[in-house]
């Protein structure tokens, strides 16, 4: 039979980990996926307080790919963040077959042609090319801009749409693991060119939902404060990354709000 299940992990009062259990997972099983039988009757029993509206709170939390900082565990000293997990258990031959050939297909696509062929223009806000400058990376706007291209040049790439480390912000994401850089870039400006609103340097396991991260094959020319010319339209990245992102039917590692 093919399942599929919900993993409650420190949220609220559910999947709480402490010091005495490893790993303790509260799983919530949504019944079989088999073709018309999918789903079926599901009935919640427990006492007062024992949890039932947080199982509730969490489906539709999984439905909105978000987290609130309500849903953290409402113990004092605990710190660890809230998570949230839709699992599938497949058992039929030709259907593992079926992912695993198409895992197998969208490994190559990402390594191989995800935008192979294309440039990106990406220009910069005022005020992040002044911390740049200010960081002591270069003497000037323009000196800083080239300091960037030559990391993006000597670099893979990796991009990854998600939310902002407080939760209130929807970004994107580029990657440069041998450079230790990243670039923050707008989720919905820019035009046709991708607008950074900063650049930190940051290890690559530092980086959140980098397990996520998509390697991209395309080229990219940083302008300054103005998108560069002769470059394809970057909004089509940007629809890529947030569809990748929408397709994901979980939520992990996500910052509570």
């Amino acid at each position: 039979m093919n399942t599929r299940s919900i993993i409650f992990e420190n949220f609220r009062n559910l999947g709480i980990v402490d010091s005495k259990q490893k790993h303790l997972s509260n799983k919530l099983q949504l019944g079989s996926i088999d073709g018309e039988h999918i789903g079926g009757l599901l009935v919640l029993l427990g006492g007062n307080n024992d949890g039932k509206s947080n199982v509730l709170d969490g489906l539709v939390s999984l439905a909105n790919s978000k987290l609130k900082d309500s849903d953290k565990p409402d113990y004092r000293g605990y710190k660890d963040e809230p998570k949230l997990t839709l699992e599938y258990k497949i058992t039929d031959p030709k259907i593992l077959e079926a992912i695993t050939e198409s895992t197998s297909d969208t490994q190559k696509q990402s390594i191989d042609s995800n935008f192979a062929g294309k440039t990106f223009g990406i220009f910069f806000t005022e005020s992040s090319l002044e911390k740049g400058v200010e960081r002591s990376e270069s003497d000037t706007q323009e000196e800083y801009c080239e300091f960037i291209q030559n990391m993006f040049e000597s670099s893979q790439v990796y991009g990854i749409y998600g939310y902002d480390e407080v939760g209130d912000r929807e970004e994107i994401r580029l990657i440069l693991p041998e450079r230790d850089r990243m670039l923050l870039c707008s989720a919905d400006q820019g035009g046709k060119a991708l607008k950074c609103f900063s650049a930190v340097g940051k290890k690559y396991d530092e980086i959140k939902d980098k397990d996520r991260a998509i390697k991209l094959a395309c080229k990219f020319v940083i302008g300054d404060t103005k998108a560069p010319k002769n470059c394809d339209d970057a909004s089509l990245l940007r629809k890529f990354l947030k569809e990748d992102f929408e397709a994901k039917a979980y939520i992990k590692d996500t910052p509570p709000r």
